[in-house]
């Protein structure tokens, strides 16, 4: 699954999660688009097809609802130029920002201080960064970085929009960053390598530019250090420069002599320009560029790995309605006996209660008292899927219906689901047209939902096998 994928679906979810009278989205939306996308994907109850199912769904509900009201559009929507321009932006941003390093490098009077602050601290920073890494395992700039976006995101995202839509930025903004929180913090760790690579670059590029044009001296002043620190300090830094480019470093006397302090003009600053260059090529630029490959694969990885918790409620909901392959269940009548009409609803009746793909396997009817016994009168081929089926015209007791339910429950082997159903149809032929006929069916659904709650059994549910 894609980051994109997962957006829509994230957005769908919490889009329907709030619906009501101000949000564009209906009952009868939700059911079109289960039912086209059930139709698109085909029917199947395997792991990939569930998958495919909710996301063509998340896409059709998310064109929907963007064709309604375009304000309520996912809020990962941008237009196809928004890339480039923000690639146009952090190029300017890097040039002006290495412009300034080199500015205050090289200086405006053509002398470059050889302890020239801006690309000392340039260096510093990106060691810092190195060993935070090191120690950070994880809880680094780029993991805070991240959650300060997906914070400023549900606060910006909801300004100027009526209260419903707030609350569906807001909630999916809580979702989206727990869903990719691997996938985001690797790329924005990936997105700042980058940046400090070509910050690095460009100012390993203003300094050559701008040598070309100018004839600057190399010198050095201090008003804490003598020659023998500065040359310390500087053979610190760019001895790994001076030992793979060759070019010599010089030692306390000689950089006594280019002392601006002492009435020095300095030196042609060519030797540092390349020294200085090739220290940000290996201390900055070659390290960044490999942190920000790997950053790019752990997202890619991480990426790769997005999945949707298709346990919780709201996805097993959604799954009732979406593909599936035939379920034999057994349904298992208890003091009750069907008739061929009844037989003959029981398919559709099994679909609408259980699921899509429910078939029903009609075992022979058990008698009152079954439960004393019940494991040698179950059937030898009993499906995943077990209903017990029960007539509504029956009153509920605790005795009898309650202790066979009871009695199944503990009969059945581990995994199997139980379902009760209670068919209503001969306790509405027998009431008619009666005055009081709704009100009976209703206390009669009461008591057998009553029954069940208060033995922590499974919760009926009511069919109506009526031809």
């Amino acid at each position: 699954m894609t980051d994109t994928e997962l957006a829509a679906v994230c957005w769908v979810r919490a889009v329907e999660q709030g619906a009501g009278e101000a949000v564009p989205w209906r009952e009868a939306d939700a059911a079109w688009a289960s039912a086209e996308a059930r139709r698109a994907v085909g029917e199947s109850d395997d792991h990939a097809t569930a998958l495919a199912f909710l996301v063509a769904r998340a896409q059709l509900a998310q064109r929907r609802l963007a064709e309604r009201d375009a304000a309520w559009r996912s809020p990962l929507h941008v237009s196809a130029e928004a890339p480039r321009a923000w690639r146009w932006l952090l190029w300017v941003g890097a040039g002006l920002l290495a412009a300034l390093i080199v500015g205050n490098a090289l200086g405006p009077t053509q002398r470059i201080n050889l302890l020239a602050p801006p690309v000392l601290l340039l260096l510093v920073w990106n060691l810092v960064v190195y060993a935070l890494l090191l120690v950070a395992s994880g809880r680094g700039p780029s993991a805070w970085l991240a959650q300060a976006i997906e914070r400023a995101r549900t606060g910006i995202s909801g300004r100027g929009f009526a209260a419903p839509l707030v609350a569906a930025r807001a909630r999916f903004a809580a979702e989206w960053a727990v869903a990719t929180r691997g996938v985001q913090q690797s790329r924005v760790a990936a997105a700042l390598h980058m940046a400090a690579a070509l910050l690095a670059l460009a100012v390993v590029a203003s300094m050559y530019m701008v040598g070309l044009a100018f004839d600057y001296r190399a010198g050095w002043d201090s008003t804490w250090l003598d020659a023998q620190a500065a040359q310390r300090l500087l053979a610190t830094v760019l001895t790994p420069a001076s030992a793979v480019s060759g070019i010599a470093l010089p030692d306390a006397a000689d950089l006594a002599r280019l002392r601006f302090a002492e009435g020095s003009s300095g030196e042609r600053a060519g030797r540092w320009i390349h020294l200085y260059a090739l220290t940000l090529a290996m201390a900055v630029i070659a390290p960044r560029l490999a942190l920000a490959a790997w950053a790019g694969w752990r997202a890619r990885r991480a990426a790769a790995g997005l999945a949707l918790p298709l346990d919780e409620p709201y996805f097993r909901a959604l799954l009732r309605d979406g593909p599936q392959r035939p379920r034999p269940v057994t349904v298992l009548p208890y003091s009750y006996t069907l008739g061929t009409a009844q037989r003959a609803a029981l398919g559709a009746a099994l679909a609408a209660a259980i699921g899509p793909g429910a078939q029903p396997r009609v075992a022979a009817s058990l008698p009152l008292g079954a439960e004393d016994d019940l494991v040698r009168q179950l059937p030898d081929d009993l499906a995943p899927d077990v209903a017990a089926l029960f007539a509504a015209s029956a009153t509920p007791e605790r005795e009898t219906h309650g202790a066979f339910v009871r009695a199944l429950v503990a009969a059945l082997p581990r995994g199997a689901q139980l379902t009760v159903l209670v068919d209503e149809s001969g306790l509405r032929q027998h009431t008619g047209r009666a005055p009081d006929a709704e009100l009976r069916l209703t206390q009669r659904r009461a008591a057998w939902q009553r029954l069940l709650h208060d033995l922590s059994l499974p919760a009926p549910r009511f069919i109506d096998l009526a031809p």
